[in-house]
Order: structure tokens, then C-alpha cells, then sequence
């Protein structure tokens, strides 16, 4: 009986093991986007890509049509354009094929047109030749209003500036010597003598006859008063 036990303990386990390798070694394909916030009027590319290259893949791509607008002819493979249907209005059927087997990613381009906090690009029925799955199965996108810019202030001009105003020459100042006249300039009678005023002084001052005058009466003086001394001896 504890053998038996054993045994399916030993069993689940190896089928434990082996389930996780399986699911470890399974391809998984994701849905991506290359802006998850845009402005209107952007575009922005909605992608599959696959974890194995194959020779088929096809897929139901979902979006809300009155948010984006597919991009005519904008889905591509890595060798070439797919086949699709966008008959039904936010419905893309897609499907691609390559012999080669280098098929491993689709693109889609989409224009943004209306503000929205989060629109779902969502892949359903996907199918590869290599039984790969998704990953992820959606992809979400916000649209923002462009902020505008607003227009550059027109600078102040700049007030013109005062022309500097000329200043006055200094007018030439007059030195002593050519307000007041030689002291001595000769005229034409050369017994004249000019003043400090500029004047001719006519007569010159007799500086020297007082002096003799009053040598002369002291020497008379005196010689009377000798020659009176002696007639009295």
C-alpha cells in the first residue's frame, strides 16, 4: 500500500514537471503600441509580434472608431503586405502568409481624433502555424489635447534717447598782463611816462627838492650861528 503511494506521488510529480517545461517552452505572441499617449492628429502604430517567426498568422484587431481612424494600406509583415477587411467600422480581419516562414510582426497605423483617457486596441482569433498564443491580448491608448502655444508678447520698444546737448566753449579768460598796460611804455615824447592806469603823467613829482632845500637852510643856519659865536669871543 505505501508503495502504491509512492508511486502516484512519483508520477504526479513528473507530470508536474513536465506540464511546466511544455508551458515554458511555449510561443507567446503580444500586442503593443508604439505611443500609449498621443495627441490628436498623431499617429500611432498598433503592432503584433510574434515569439517565433512563422509562415501564417491572422488575427480580429478591435478599436473604437469614433476615438482613431485606421490608416489606409498602413498594415505591413516583415515581407510584405497582408490581407485584410475594414468593411465593418472599428473591425480590422486580418491575415498574413509567407513561405519562407520570416513572418513576425504585423503593423497597423492609426490617426488619433478624438480626446479619450484610454482606448482598447484589442486582437481577437489569433492563429499562427506554430499554435502560438497571446501574451497580452490588448493594448490601451490616451489621446490629450494639444496644448497651444501661446503667442510671443511684442517687446516695448525702447524709448529714444536724449541727444546730448552741445555745451557752451568756454569763452577765453583774459590773463592780468592783458587787462593792465606796461608800467612804463615809452610815448611818443620820450620825457612822458605812462601809469599803471594807462594814463601819461605829465608832470613827475619832485621827490629830491625838499631834501636839498632843508640841507641848505640848516647849513646857513649854522654858519650864522658860528660866525655870531665868534663876534662875541
Amino acid at each position: 500500500m505505501k508503495n502504491m503511494k509512492k508511486s502516484i506521488m512519483g508520477v504526479a510529480i513528473i507530470a508536474i514537471i513536465l506540464i511546466s517545461m511544455m508551458m515554458g517552452s511555449v510561443n507567446a505572441a503580444s500586442v503593443t503600441a508604439s505611443n500609449t499617449e498621443v495627441k490628436k492628429g498623431d499617429i500611432v502604430t498598433v503592432s503584433v509580434k510574434l515569439d517565433d517567426a512563422a509562415k501564417a498568422v491572422q488575427f480580429v484587431l478591435n478599436y473604437d472608431a469614433t476615438k482613431f481612424e485606421y490608416v489606409e494600406k498602413s498594415a505591413t509583415t516583415t515581407l510584405g503586405t497582408p490581407t485584410i477587411n475594414t468593411k465593418t467600422a472599428g473591425v480590422i480581419n486580418l491575415a498574413a502568409t509567407n513561405p519562407q516562414e520570416t513572418t513576425n510582426e504585423v503593423t497597423l497605423k492609426f490617426k488619433a481624433l478624438e480626446n479619450t483617457d484610454g482606448a482598447s486596441f484589442t486582437v481577437s482569433n489569433f492563429k499562427t502555424n506554430k499554435s502560438e498564443v497571446l501574451a497580452n491580448t490588448a493594448v490601451s491608448v490616451k489621446v490629450i489635447e494639444e496644448t497651444p502655444v501661446e503667442p510671443e508678447q511684442p517687446t516695448t520698444p525702447e524709448e529714444p534717447t536724449t541727444p546730448e546737448q552741445p555745451t557752451t566753449p568756454e569763452q577765453p579768460t583774459t590773463s592780468e598782463e592783458t587787462k593792465k598796460p606796461a608800467a612804463n611804455v615809452n610815448t611818443d615824447n620820450a620825457n612822458e611816462k605812462v601809469g599803471t592806469n594807462g594814463q601819461v603823467i605829465k608832470k613827475l613829482p619832485q621827490t629830491g627838492a625838499p631834501i636839498f632845500m632843508g640841507a641848505a637852510a640848516i647849513i646857513v643856519v649854522a654858519g650864522i650861528a658860528v660866525a655870531v659865536k665868534r663876534k662875541i669871543k
